[in-house]
């Protein structure tokens, strides 16, 4: 709730294949480049895709509204370094922060623990969770700026200064998806992507016609974690 995900978190959406992949292999973002244009659409930017040779476009505004997110107009995340460092050190330690040893376990909290499975699964959205990578770690300090207000070491919490809108932060790990994607293919090794129930809302949001769902949705534990 204090991060603004908790509608993003409700959704439970059966995810279909073709057009999940078809989307994320077109998917660009788009920013408006005058504070004119941003003013007039009342939002950053918006994002085009291509769905069964269909071209769509849907403004950033409209994402916000489906996932509930606030409206903001930062388009790239500004986080005090020292203050992520220390936030690791403040809810999780004894080391200091390094994405290829921050394990989850690490984290003294149960209730922190469960918030990263949901950040890590949901947002991002990551089949295996058993790492907090730095993604994971700025939404962790967005949500917990408010409740802490300054790290172990006494440094207060600003959360993200550039104030960037919580769509183009899942628009912009999206899209990473297909350099994951292109090397998984390229190592010749096997892979798998678990965005499809993210992804469905936008599709429906967006009007694209809807085959036969490949995948159920799977559900938080909501009940456990209270």
């Amino acid at each position: 709730e204090m991060a603004k995900l908790e509608t993003f978190f409700s959704y439970k959406c059966e995810g279909y294949k073709t057009e999940s992949c078809q989307f994320l292999a077109t998917l660009k973002l788009h920013f408006y480049a005058e504070e004119r244009e941003r003013e007039l659409h009342k939002g950053v930017g918006y994002i085009t895709f291509m769905v069964f040779g269909i071209q769509y476009s849907v403004p950033i505004r409209q994402l916000d509204v489906v996932f509930k997110f606030p409206t903001k107009y930062g388009i790239r995340q500004n986080f005090s370094k020292d203050e992520l460092l220390d936030l690791w050190l403040t809810i999780a330690g004894p080391l200091p922060y390094k994405s290829s040893r921050a394990k989850s376990s690490l984290i003294r909290s149960p209730v922190l623990r469960y918030l990263h499975l949901c950040i890590a699964s949901a947002f991002f959205p990551k089949k295996t969770t058993g790492h907090v990578n730095e993604g994971e770690l700025k939404l962790l300090d967005l949500t917990l700026c408010f409740i802490l207000g300054h790290t172990r070491n006494g440094i207060e919490m600003e959360g993200d200064r550039a104030d960037t809108s919580l769509s183009v932060v899942l628009i912009d790990h999206l899209i990473g998806f297909r350099e994951y994607a292109a090397g998984i293919h390229q190592s010749g090794y096997g892979g798998s992507l678990c965005a499809g129930g993210v992804i469905t809302s936008i599709l429906i949001a967006s009007g694209v016609p809807l085959h036969t769902p490949t995948h159920t949705a799977t559900y938080i534990d909501m009940e456990y974690l209270k």
